[in-house]
């Protein structure tokens, strides 16, 4: 768990507005990837931010998607075969990253979240697989923060 919990930084910021291009709606696959990796972001009052490449650039026209999960399962006890069980229930939207990498999913109700994140495409990502879980609570005092989802090289 030491070595993910740099593949994902929690960037807190002021106010909830997305400003500009935050994705647009894809219908388009996430390539696999030889690599997964599992991070936990907590609650969230909306699911947004941007992804970025390994160097740190803005990752532009790469999918984020997003899965609900059964709330009976704790996030912190989720296992990467639990991951592949959510996913194949199927999505609840996607969308390619807007301007400067960003994204958001607007209109979800409160509860847990599988997001997921990578390139688009039929052949193996150079990219790990990126699964978030986190808990979208836009009533409670959760945090007001963006996600910044640094990709990392597969192995």
């Amino acid at each position: 768990m030491k070595k993910i919990t740099f593949a994902i930084a929690l960037s807190c910021f002021l106010g909830i507005s997305a400003g500009g291009d935050c994705g647009k709606k894809t219908t388009e696959k996430l390539a696999p990837s030889s690599t997964n990796q599992i991070v936990t972001a907590g609650e969230l009052k909306s699911i947004q931010g941007r992804v970025l490449y390994p160097d740190g650039k803005e990752a532009e026209l790469m999918i984020v998607e997003i899965y609900s999960i059964d709330p009976a399962t704790p996030l912190t006890e989720i296992t990467y075969a639990q991951v592949s069980e959510i996913v194949k229930r199927g999505r609840i939207a996607a969308v390619n990253t807007g301007e400067r990498g960003k994204f958001c999913f607007k209109n979800l109700k409160a509860g847990d979240y599988l997001l997921r994140a990578n390139i688009s495409g039929e052949g193996l990502s150079q990219f790990a697989m990126m699964n978030i879980l986190l808990t979208l609570a836009p009533t409670r005092k959760s945090a007001q923060r963006k996600l910044t989802v640094r990709l990392e090289m597969a192995i």
